[in-house]
C-alpha cells in the first residue's frame, strides 16, 4: 500500500525522562517499553506489543486481571482507580513481588472504559446424561454479572456437546457444557478460554 508506513510494534519517542531499557512508558495514549536507555530529551524506541516482567506497585495480582500504569510511581499496579489500564498480567504476582508478566494493550485506556478480562484452565465435566448438562467455573478476576463472555475452544471438541459461558457471581464464569445425544457421555477434559467484555 502506499500509504503505509511502517508496522506499529516499534514506535520512535523522545523521553520526557531519564528511562532505561526494559521500563514502562506512557506517550500520550499509548504505553509501551523503552527498547533502549535514554535520557531526558534524547530519542529511544516504544515497543507497543508483546509480553514484558515489569515493574511494579506493592500491589497483587490475579492472572488475567488487567493492569494499569501509575504514572506517579511509574510502575504498573493492580489498581485501577486513577490508572490508566494498558494490558493484562498472564501470571499472577504477589504484592511483594517486584514485577508481573503483562501482555500489553494497543493503547492506554481511561479507568472506566471498556476493557477485555481473559480466563482460562483445564475443566473436566463428569458423566452428562442424554440431553443433561453439567457446569463448571473459571475465575476470572473483574468479572461481573452482566458482563458478556466468549467462549475460546480448543481445535477439537467432543461431538454432540454445546458449551456456553456467563458470568454467574462477581470473578466468576461458568461454562456449561450440554449433552444434545441420547447417550450419556464423560468426556475428557479440555482446556478453555473465556474473554469477558464488560457491560458498559
Amino acid at each position: 500500500m502506499r500509504n503505509f508506513i511502517f508496522d506499529g510494534r516499534s514506535l520512535p519517542f523522545t523521553a520526557a525522562y531519564a528511562v532505561a531499557s526494559g521500563d514502562g512508558y506512557l506517550l500520550g495514549a499509548i504505553f509501551g517499553v523503552v527498547s533502549s536507555t535514554a535520557g531526558a530529551g534524547e530519542e529511544s524506541q516504544l515497543r507497543t506489543e508483546g509480553c514484558y516482567a515489569l515493574a511494579k506497585t506493592a500491589t497483587g495480582i490475579t492472572a488475567g486481571a488487567p493492569v494499569y500504569w501509575d504514572a506517579t510511581a511509574r510502575k504498573v499496579t493492580g489498581t485501577a482507580s486513577g490508572n490508566l489500564c494498558v494490558g493484562a498480567a498472564i501470571s499472577a504476582a504477589g504484592a511483594s513481588a517486584p514485577t508481573v508478566r503483562v501482555k500489553l494493550g494497543a493503547a492506554a485506556l481511561a479507568h472506566g472504559e471498556s476493557v477485555t478480562l481473559h480466563g482460562s484452565g483445564p475443566l473436566d465435566f463428569p458423566s452428562i446424561a442424554a440431553a443433561g448438562h453439567q457446569d463448571l467455573t473459571l475465575a476470572v478476576a473483574g468479572a461481573a454479572p452482566g458482563d458478556g463472555v466468549v467462549l475460546a475452544l480448543p481445535a477439537v471438541v467432543p461431538a454432540g456437546l454445546v458449551f456456553q459461558a456467563w458470568v454467574s457471581a462477581a470473578d466468576t464464569v461458568t461454562v456449561r457444557a450440554t449433552n444434545i445425544t441420547a447417550a450419556a457421555t464423560d468426556p475428557a477434559a479440555l482446556t478453555i478460554g473465556v474473554i469477558v467484555h464488560p457491560a458498559p
